[in-house]
């Protein structure tokens, strides 16, 4: 659900552009409402993206590049209610960045912040959370590979901005887990386009259709020890919880909206969002 379930960068001589999203996404599962998540993102265009300005002013950090906060609802809420706010904070101008978390499961607090930094392994520096007493310890050899677990979707995010394909892989841990990330083109999605509607564009804008997956891998995936003690109903329902028994496919389909005029923002919509489960698809849309 955290991988499921927000920055004027100064720059001098440039003007700060940023792309944002702000959005609420109802996911249904035939029909039948499973969770809502709301979107709250705020990254730099490319060309404008210097962390330091040109007179050496340092970067004014730390800036809230991401915040999505996930419910769960309907059926799924009997078994999980659970309620948490997600951010991926930037810290420094070298990469440096934060995942937070705050929110409730089951009505027991969770709280955690892990930092990372280039060629570092994550540092937990806060774990509370309501089935494992400890994190997942990390490891000195997860330096060159381990990330937050939102820098792929902001990676997914930046790629659609600038029309690059998706395209990486990393290992993403969010203090309770270890798990492999990777992010591919949707063809399935891309195939779906003509089905869907248009979206609507202002007198001098353009929008481009952006088509993206992201996977997590259950294989080789680490957990950190639980003292959770599932009931049969929870068993049966545990499919349609992201961090369920095997693979986990999330694609997206989203709109870049640009405004010819360049001192104007960059707007990204989510079109759909579907997560593949073993019972069928979770579909995400506003």
């Amino acid at each position: 659900m955290a991988l499921m379930f927000c920055l004027l960068i100064p720059a001098g001589g440039l003007i700060a552009q940023v792309a944002t999203i702000d959005q609420t996404l109802q996911f249904k599962w035939k029909g039948l409402p499973v969770a809502t998540m709301d979107f709250k993102v705020s990254l730099p265009v490319e060309d404008h993206q210097a962390m330091v300005e040109t007179s050496g002013t340092p970067f004014a950090g730390p800036k809230t590049l991401i915040e999505l906060t996930g419910r769960t609802r309907g059926p799924l809420r009997l078994v999980e209610d659970y309620q948490a706010t997600v951010k991926y904070v930037q810290l420094d101008a070298s990469g440096k960045n934060a995942m937070t978390l705050i929110g409730q499961d089951n009505g027991q607090p969770e709280q955690r912040e892990i930092i990372f930094a280039p060629n570092l392994m994550p540092q937990v520096s806060i774990f509370e959370d309501s089935t494992a007493k400890n994190a997942l310890q990390p490891q000195a050899a997860w330096a060159e590979d381990s990330s937050n677990p939102l820098s792929v979707f902001k990676l997914m995010l930046e790629s659609g901005m600038n029309n690059r394909e998706c395209t990486a892989q990393t290992w993403g841990y969010d203090g309770k887990r270890r798990y492999l990330l990777r992010l591919d083109p949707s063809e399935e999605g891309a195939s779906r386009a003509k089905r869907s509607a248009n979206v609507e564009v202002l007198e001098g804008e353009i929008a481009r259709r952006y088509f993206c997956k992201i996977t997590m891998y259950s294989e080789g995936q680490q957990n950190a020890a639980s003292n959770a003690k599932p009931s049969i109903l929870s068993s049966r329902v545990a499919a349609l919880w992201p961090f369920g028994d095997g693979d986990r496919e999330l694609s997206f389909d989203l709109w870049v909206i640009e405004n010819l005029d360049e001192r104007s923002p960059m707007h990204l919509l989510i079109n759909e969002i579907q997560v593949a489960t073993p019972l069928g698809a979770i579909i995400g849309r506003s």
